[in-house]
């Protein structure tokens, strides 16, 4: 199965159990595959005002499930009035959490290649015209 990331925004002005509520309604879409991985980012300043919203929850969800649940998720997403943008992703490949990228030793930054010189143009022929 394709794993995907889905990233919501939600209102702000949503309580505790509204929140939970949203998040349980997507889990229930997403029922016939592995219970997804749930990532809170807390709340955020969003770039520019969504539906007079200046301040965002960002929530993160990782899941694998059929090509034909994302679709559904979509139609579900864009009826729902808590939720003021998201995207779903196909990802390629295993899906990493925050934590296991920590864990990872940055790479060393390699060196810069020399300047190579540049060649000279060659100078441009030109006919000259015949004298009548």
């Amino acid at each position: 199965m394709p794993s995907y990331t889905l990233c919501l925004l939600l209102r702000e002005s949503l309580s505790e159990a509204d929140r939970d509520k949203v998040l349980l309604e997507v889990s229930k879409t997403l029922t016939d595959s592995i219970k997804p991985e749930i990532i809170s980012w807390g709340k955020r300043d969003l770039a520019y005002p969504i539906a007079k919203q200046t301040q965002a929850d960002y929530y993160l969800l990782n899941f694998e499930a059929e090509s034909s649940v994302p679709a559904t998720l979509d139609k579900k997403l864009k009826l729902a009035e808590e939720v003021l943008r998201f995207l779903i992703i196909r990802r390629a490949g295993e899906v990493k959490s925050p934590k296991d990228e920590e864990k990872e030793k940055p790479v060393k930054a390699q060196s810069m290649p020399k300047k190579v010189k540049k060649q000279p143009r060659a100078k441009k022929v030109t006919r000259k015209a015949k004298k009548k």
